[in-house]
């Protein structure tokens, strides 16, 4: 099947399905953010956002691409919050993890973006393919 808009490591989630499909993982996944869960993450998000003002703060007036520190922060609410990690920016597999999380996504953009790798076959002829394997 042609998974090229998102990738086959996000197979059938909900990113990627439709329909009932959708709407049963939908449902599971509701729960998940009742007001009670997300008022228990408020410490985790309080901590990340202040981590990514105080950088944006050292910066002392100087240009910052806010990108990847935005993107950090959201990382590391996510990761905390949902998986119980806390990432350490000086922990090898923390930055061994945050680097895959930035290659599958940028792969992902770039496969989106051009037509010619869209479809399995054609993607699977490109040296992306090797790290979107390693994912499955």
């Amino acid at each position: 099947k042609n998974r090229g808009k998102g990738g086959r490591w996000l197979a059938n989630g909900l990113l990627l399905s439709t329909g009932e499909k959708w709407r049963q993982r939908r449902k599971m996944l509701t729960p998940s953010f009742h007001f009670k869960i997300l008022e228990d993450c408020m410490d985790c998000m309080s901590r990340s956002w202040r981590n990514v003002v105080g950088v944006f703060l050292a910066s002392e007036g100087q240009p910052v691409d806010p990108l990847p520190i935005m993107g950090a922060g959201a990382l590391n609410i996510i990761c905390e919050s949902a998986m119980g990690t806390v990432l350490d920016e000086n922990d090898d597999r923390s930055k061994e993890y945050v680097a895959a999380v930035k290659r599958a996504s940028r792969d992902s953009i770039r496969r989106v973006l051009n037509p010619l790798i869209r479809n399995d076959f054609m993607f699977d002829l490109t040296p992306l393919s090797l790290f979107d394997h390693l994912v499955e």
